[in-house]
């Protein structure tokens, strides 16, 4: 059973497309230790497995450019998907990935090691905020992509008529579940379900705690905006060939910011490349695969809670 709903959630998640990249390049250059000859180069992303579709394209051109490049990738997460603690961080989940980031880049440019950052510009500040002045200037003067991604998403609604009132539960500090929340909550009362709360909480991992706390009417009583749509929505079509959702695709748009560090020249002009050239991209094999393994806990904490 685990199989079969894995794969449903795998088909809702490759069925989803990138729209449209926009990229614009800031090539100032930090002359400092280039390392012209590096073998080996960092890669710093808020997680590579299980990554929303705004992130897996860029993720995918960062690879190819490395191969294009000769260099080897070494990818580091600085907000693993499953070490998310369900504690969260009492200064909010932002501050801590954007603490985690900046104790990665202190620590590899102090090692004088090349490496390239990707985090929603969102982040910056926070990023900022959290790097000694040096550094500040250090990432100014790199080059840099800033990339705007619209791409699609899916969101879902307990079906009418099975339950009146619910909350919509979405991440704390996350700009796109506040968006999120909004749309959906319209979509609510447009078929007469009253929304009670909006709850925000740390992480996925902590979002489907709360939502099993009210047993198998959870996900229709307590609706996620992050990816836990997407999983809950092909578990429930694994499990009934009348599920008791209706899902939404909805279009969004999401700012990354790509900074590369003492890069090689080839590499920064490889990268620039392949993530100018994405264009009606959407996840295969092995980016579905990823995605689908790294929420596989996820789904089998929910059939132990939904399967009669």
């Amino acid at each position: 059973m685990t199989y079969e709903c894995l794969n449903r959630v795998a088909a809702i998640y490759a069925s989803l497309k990138v729209i449209s990249v926009n990229v614009t390049s800031h090539n100032t250059r930090n002359q400092r230790k280039i390392a012209a000859s590096a073998t080996r180069v960092k890669f710093l992303v808020k997680h590579k497995h299980g990554v929303s579709l705004d992130e897996a394209p860029l993720i995918e051109a960062l690879e190819s450019a490395s191969t294009r490049a000769g260099v080897i990738a070494e990818f580091e997460e600085y907000e693993p998907l499953l070490d998310q603690s369900a504690k969260g961080d009492h200064r909010g989940h932002q501050l801590g990935r954007a603490e985690h980031l900046s104790q990665l880049i202190a620590e590899l440019y102090d090692r004088g090691e090349p490496f390239v950052a990707m985090f929603p510009s969102t982040l910056a500040p926070a990023l900022i905020s959290n790097l000694p002045p040096n550094l500040v200037k250090v990432l100014e003067e790199s080059p840099q992509l800033h990339v705007n991604v619209e791409y699609e998403n899916l969101l879902y609604l307990p079906i009418h008529s099975h339950y009146g009132m619910i909350e919509i539960v979405g991440k704390r500090n996350s700009l796109a579940s506040y968006k999120r929340v909004e749309i959906l909550e319209k979509r609510a009362a447009s078929l007469g379900l009253r929304v009670t709360r909006q709850v925000y909480l740390d992480s996925n991992r902590e979002i489907l705690e709360y939502i099993l706390d009210e047993g198998a009417i959870g996900p229709l009583k307590r609706i996620p905006v992050t990816k836990l749509a997407i999983v809950i929505t092909g578990v429930y079509n694994c499990l009934s060939s009348n599920p008791p959702v209706n899902p939404y695709i909805i279009t969004e748009n999401a700012d990354h910011t790509i900074v590369m560090v003492n890069v090689p020249e080839q590499l920064r002009v490889e990268i620039e490349d392949a993530v100018s050239s994405i264009t009606n991209w959407n996840p295969q094999g092995g980016y579905v695969s990823r995605f689908v393994n790294a929420f596989r806990p996820y789904v089998e904490t929910l059939l132990r809670t939904l399967k009669p």
